[in-house]
């Protein structure tokens, strides 16, 4: 099992280096699976510690929302019926390091088990030592704080569609990673059968969540909006440029922003100055 672990903790590294750090705002809505750059997994206990000790996607499964066949929106679902075991999701890596004020928030719910006579129907109301957990991580994954924690999540956790949210401050790590974290308990109940679903994840910087985005003194695009290439008015002081979509994919890096070729709409600029501090803009492509 130690073996195993290692394993695991070596593929999340090498996930957490060779992966490019996305800049908020973020949406993943679990169109496709498994999502861009997430990691899933699942340990033999229900520990914490580093994370989980096999990577794998067979506990985690791509099904309609609260198995709502009929409405059909894609999410991720895990299912818990059996005891020692926990399951994890493990977001992308995030770069939060302007330690300002970011919403994160996703969508989830819970029903009966897949092999019930009705699994879309609502989870058995029966109390167990099962836990879900939403965790976040400032060293890349080796470390997690809990930031939110539903016990008997058959019980607390509704069967419909039900949002959580909050807000983390002051971060300064470019590595940041969030997880959902299930726990099938110690104790065996063979009605405690349901599946949780989880949907709509995403991260926002507060100050991007307005109709502008605070522009450094100085910075100021030109022009703006644009057809292809875009200037800074304080172009002598700028080390590099990264433009992201406002989904939060990295589509280009340098000293140039050159949106030619690309489709009309908002992009987002991190400028990066001499001085190693930073500043945002918004770009709209005619």
């Amino acid at each position: 099992m130690k073996k195993l672990y290692i394993f695991a903790a070596a593929i999340l590294a090498a996930a957490s280096f060779n992966a490019q750090s996305t800049v908020p705002p973020y949406t993943q809505d679990f169109n496709n699976f498994p999502p861009a750059d997430w990691v899933f997994g699942n340990s033999y206990n229900t520990n914490i510690g580093s994370g989980p000790e096999n990577i794998t996607t067979y506990d985690w499964q791509h099904k309609p929302f609260l198995s709502d066949t009929a409405t059909n929106n894609p999410s991720i679902s895990v299912s818990l019926y059996t005891t020692e075991a926990s399951y994890w999701a493990i977001t992308n890596s995030f770069d939060l390091s302007g330690g300002g004020s970011y919403t994160v928030s996703f969508n989830y719910g819970t029903t009966n088990g897949p092999y019930s006579s009705d699994p879309a129907g609502p989870a058995p109301q029966v109390t167990c030592d099962d836990q879900f957990k939403f965790m976040i991580s400032t060293d890349g994954g080796t470390t997690w704080t809990e930031l939110a924690n539903w016990d008997s999540p058959n019980v607390s956790m509704p069967h419909s569609t039900s949002s959580y949210t909050t807000t983390v401050t002051g971060i300064t790590s470019n590595d940041v990673k969030f997880a959902f974290f299930a726990s099938d308990g110690h104790v065996y109940n063979f009605e405690a059968d349901y599946s949780i679903y989880i949907d709509n994840f995403s991260i926002t910087s507060q100050s991007l969540s307005t109709s502008e985005i605070p522009v450094k003194k100085g910075l100021n695009t030109y022009p703006n909006p644009t057809s292809g290439k875009v200037y800074f008015r304080d172009g002598a002081n700028i080390k590099s440029a990264d433009v992201y979509t406002v989904t939060g994919q990295l589509i280009s890096s340098g000293t140039d922003v050159d949106l030619t070729g690309y489709p009309s709409g908002q992009y987002i600029v991190k400028v990066h100055y001499k001085d190693n501090s930073y500043s945002t803009e918004k770009i709209i492509k005619k």
